[in-house]
């Protein structure tokens, strides 16, 4: 015997109505809370310069770099640093991340996080015939106001003071950098 399927009650109907219109509009992303922008802006005087303008591709390659957080993106419009080791953007991202993208690589951290240490990405080139060594190390990042020098440390043994200008840094090596602290003012 054939059953006719149940039809749901109307006022259900209409709650699934309202419930998906009402979500018109939403582009899904989760945007970073305001205090979090707040205390970005606050806090990285770099995210106060103009913002510069992205072809779709140089877009796409961007937040393809960062894609080992999944799929985001951009919450504000990258900045660009140019250091004496190549650019270096910086943005936000949907997934309440500040990040760093230079041509080797890219690095996010959680905003939260951001506030108090920063974010670094550090990249080296792999072994070849004609270098048969890790070798190209490279440490670049972007600290909040108020850090005046990072120290780093390279190799095992050697300390160095690198400056920050407009909250970035960056420093090359034949050696491992490991970034030990911020120095503020």
């Amino acid at each position: 015997m054939l059953q006719v399927p149940r039809l749901p009650h109307p006022i259900m109907v209409f709650g699934l109505l309202l419930a998906l219109l009402g979500g018109c509009g939403n582009t899904g992303l989760d945007a970073p809370p305001p205090s979090h922008i707040q205390g970005l802006q606050r806090s990285f005087s770099i995210l106060h310069t103009p913002p510069e303008q992205l072809r779709g591709s140089e877009r796409k390659r961007i937040l393809r770099t960062i894609s080992f957080h999944g799929s985001q993106v951009m919450t504000s419009e990258p900045q660009l640093a140019d250091t004496e080791h190549g650019h270096l953007w910086i943005f936000t991202t949907s997934k309440h991340l500040l990040c760093v993208v230079q041509a080797r690589g890219g690095g996010c951290a959680p905003i939260s996080l951001a506030l108090k240490q920063g974010v670094y990405l550090g990249v080296f080139r792999p072994p070849t015939k004609q270098r048969p060594g890790l070798h190209d190390f490279l440490v670049q990042g972007v600290v909040p106001d108020g850090v005046k020098w990072v120290s780093i440390l390279v190799g095992e043994h050697r300390t160095r003071v690198i400056p920050v200008k407009e909250n970035v840094f960056s420093a090359a090596a034949e050696q491992p950098i490991h970034v030990k602290r911020l120095l503020r003012y």
